[in-house]
């Protein structure tokens, strides 16, 4: 049997968690709800068990980035993306983690897929989840779950908006705000999982 735990976890200890029980083998959910904040992880480890986790964490907080490269990737270059990145970054480079997504040649040239994290804002994720003794096996932000489609793909889930415009471009829009970028992004058409 092969069982997996979804948890999305909030961008602040004191917000709603929601998790789910994936049962691959069936492809159904199993068991799903919602816990207060971070520390009711621990209860939810007690009650769901040890199962591998995949944590979801919120597009608001992760920048999505696609850097072109010279060449194939080496060791040397791969070290040296956080540079070819510090000048689009608000904060220091050495406050930012990063993680690298796929690689695609495009035109003759290689584009890197590269998710732009506070260190200390996934250190803190990570902490929440191994003092509740959950074994995470991967991290992902939220709105990349939403579907492939023609279309941008949206949602709306704890007063936000999620939007996938594309299999590395990702969004979250606080609901208050919606109307406004519908009509600044001008998108002719969405589909929206959401009413």
């Amino acid at each position: 049997m092969s069982e997996q735990l979804i948890i999305r976890l909030g961008s602040r200890a004191g917000q709603t968690i929601s998790w789910l029980v994936w049962a691959s083998h069936s492809d159904e959910v199993i068991a799903s709800g919602e816990i207060a904040n971070a520390g009711e992880l621990r209860q939810l480890a007690e009650r769901v068990g040890a199962r591998p986790v995949i944590a979801l964490v919120p597009a608001s907080d992760v920048v999505l980035k696609q850097v072109s490269l010279p060449t194939r990737p080496t060791r040397q270059i791969l070290q040296a993306l956080p540079y070819m990145l510090e000048d689009e970054q608000a904060e220091d480079i050495d406050q930012l983690w990063l993680a690298l997504g796929e690689l695609a040649q495009q035109e003759g040239q290689y584009q890197q897929q590269v998710a732009v994290v506070q260190r200390q804002r996934i250190d803190c994720w990570l902490s929440w989840l191994r003092e509740a003794g959950f074994n995470v096996t991967r991290m992902l932000p939220d709105a990349l779950l939403l579907p492939d489609n023609p279309l941008p793909a949206c949602i709306e889930l704890n007063e936000q908006w999620l939007i996938k415009q594309g299999p590395w471009q990702a969004s979250a829009i606080d609901s208050s705000w919606w109307p406004q970028y519908l009509a600044l992004a001008a998108l002719p058409n969405i589909a929206s999982y959401s009413p």
